[in-house]
C-alpha cells in the first residue's frame, strides 16, 4: 500500500523533500489539491473483506496408532511411519486481506454454532 507521500511524489514527479517543494512553480492551492486527491485515492482502496474462503488443503496430521509397549525406542519408530497418522481438518482460521480462510468442515462447524447461538 502506497503512502500519501509516495502518491504525492508520483503525481508531481518529484522526490518529495522540502527543498523540491520550495523550488517548484506550483502554488500552495495546487499542492493541497494534489494531496487531497492522493488521500482520496488511498481511502477508496478496498478494505479487507469478511468473505469466507474454503480450502480443503488446511489439514493437519495426527498420530492415530500407537505401540502397545511403553518403550521409547519403539514409539520413536512408530512416529516415523506415515501409516500411523491420519489427516484431520485444521480448526484454525486465517485472516487475509481477501477474507478468512478455513477448512470447509471448520466453516460448517462455525456456521452451525452461530445458527444455534447467535451473538447478542
Amino acid at each position: 500500500m502506497e503512502s500519501v507521500a509516495e502518491l504525492f511524489s508520483k503525481s508531481f514527479g518529484m522526490s518529495g523533500d522540502a527543498t523540491t517543494f520550495s523550488s517548484s512553480s506550483t502554488t500552495g492551492a495546487e499542492i493541497l489539491a494534489k494531496i487531497k486527491d492522493a488521500e482520496a485515492r488511498l481511502n477508496s482502496r478496498p478494505r479487507p473483506s469478511n468473505r469466507l474462503i474454503k480450502s480443503r488443503f488446511l489439514t493437519k496430521s495426527v498420530q492415530a496408532r500407537f505401540p502397545r509397549c511403553a518403550s521409547k525406542r519403539i514409539a520413536k519408530k512408530w512416529r516415523k511411519n506415515p501409516k500411523n497418522f491420519k489427516t484431520i481438518p485444521s480448526p484454525d482460521v486465517f485472516m487475509t486481506p481477501w477474507g478468512m480462510i478455513a477448512h470447509p468442515e471448520t466453516i460448517d462447524a462455525i456456521t452451525k454454532e452461530l445458527a444455534l447461538n447467535p451473538p447478542p
